[in-house]
């Protein structure tokens, strides 16, 4: 990318050697942290590492956060047309990016891209409803209805797609059982397969529920919403001050529904030990207070909740090698995907309550 790019990028070309790397973790050094800022007209600065990715810039004229983005050639166009939306829409819940003296908002180097946004404090210690309801507000402010509509091969060909994926995972549920228990001693990761049989058979059963309604409810709504998605959607990402809330990390942002964002929240929620159902409900209470879900897209968002193709993936690794040197990681890695199946569950309880009683 060169500085012909125009509003959005600039070239700035360093020396190797300014580039430390320590065990796969890139960091910046300092000369390269000033050949950055100097675009932007910053050449006295005190800089704080607050992660891999993010410094802290302190100037006699303010703080700075520097941020090394995700943002690469293949997704950078993407992101420049959904930034200039931004822009043109007024979102106010996009904290601003900061063009340097060329008016250009992405320096590159090397590889990477890096941008500057303001520095902001969040003294916020417990931001769960104010987060739900700033979701809800970016969201609701950039609604719009996009038409579609079902025809009778198109649901044949969903409703069988759908059956044979539910057929090919409970088929895969009594190979492996099988298999295990034929097996005088069990590894620990295929005695965690055991202990959660009777989860894999009810998710299926749950599953199948969805999957009925799903394409019932596509035959009877002809619209789905769009808006503006965050993209990596997490708590940590809002940054709250007296008067304003912002959403921090756009990098993945795109346009799509609701429930991409949704979805990317609650699988992140759902892999932390203190994770409350109690509290997911409701903030999702109050997300619905600015965004009203039809039965599709809880539909749709439940399905992928449950989806179990990442945990079938590290069956099929554990019944291949059960007893492999990573079997620890892989573990860890089962548990998570466990987690995040279990509260999936607890909370299409609280979805399904909902459709019932809009049908009845």
């Amino acid at each position: 990318m060169s500085e012909s790019s125009g509003f959005f990028t600039s070239t700035i070309k360093f020396p190797r050697q300014l580039q430390i790397r320590k065990k796969g973790v890139f960091s910046l050094s300092s000369t390269t942290t000033a050949n950055i800022l100097t675009s932007y007209g910053i050449s006295n600065f005190n800089e704080e590492k607050v992660t891999d990715r993010v410094s802290k810039i302190q100037t006699q004229t303010g703080n700075y956060a520097l941020k090394r983005s995700h943002i690469n050639e293949k997704t950078i166009g993407k992101w420049q047309a959904v930034y200039q939306w931004v822009i043109e829409q007024k979102v106010d819940a996009f904290l601003p990016i900061l063009p340097n003296h060329y008016q250009q908002l992405l320096v590159f180097n090397g590889s990477d891209y890096y941008y500057v946004t303001p520095w902001i404090h969040n003294d916020s210690l417990d931001i769960h409803q104010a987060f739900f309801h700033a979701i809800g507000k970016l969201h609701g402010s950039t609604l719009q209805q996009q038409e579609f509509s079902l025809n009778d091969s198109q649901r044949e060909q969903l409703e069988q797609s759908l059956h044979d994926e539910q057929e090919n995972y409970r088929n895969q549920i009594h190979a492996y059982m099988e298999q295990i228990e034929k097996k005088r001693f069990m590894s620990p990761l295929e005695l965690q397969v055991v202990m959660n049989y009777r989860y894999l058979m009810e998710m299926l059963e749950v599953s199948e529920y969805w999957q009925t309604m799903y394409v019932d409810a596509l035959e009877d709504e002809m619209s789905w919403s769009s808006c503006l998605v965050h993209g990596n959607l997490k708590p940590e990402h809002l940054i709250i001050t007296d008067y304003y809330q912002y959403f921090l990390n756009w990098e993945y942002t795109f346009i799509g529904t609701p429930t991409d964002d949704l979805f990317t929240l609650f699988r992140h929620m759902f892999t932390k030990h203190d994770c409350s159902m109690e509290r997911i409900v409701e903030g999702f209470q109050i997300y619905e207070n600015y965004v009203s879900l039809s039965k599709v897209e809880k539909c749709s968002l439940t399905l992928r909740l449950l989806d179990m193709s990442t945990l079938f993936s590290l069956i099929q690794e554990v019944m291949q090698e059960p007893f492999q040197s990573k079997r620890i990681p892989l573990s860890m890695e089962l548990e998570r995907e466990w987690r995040r199946l279990f509260y999936g569950l607890q909370l299409q309880e609280t979805l399904r309550s909902q459709v019932e009683a809009e049908i009845d």
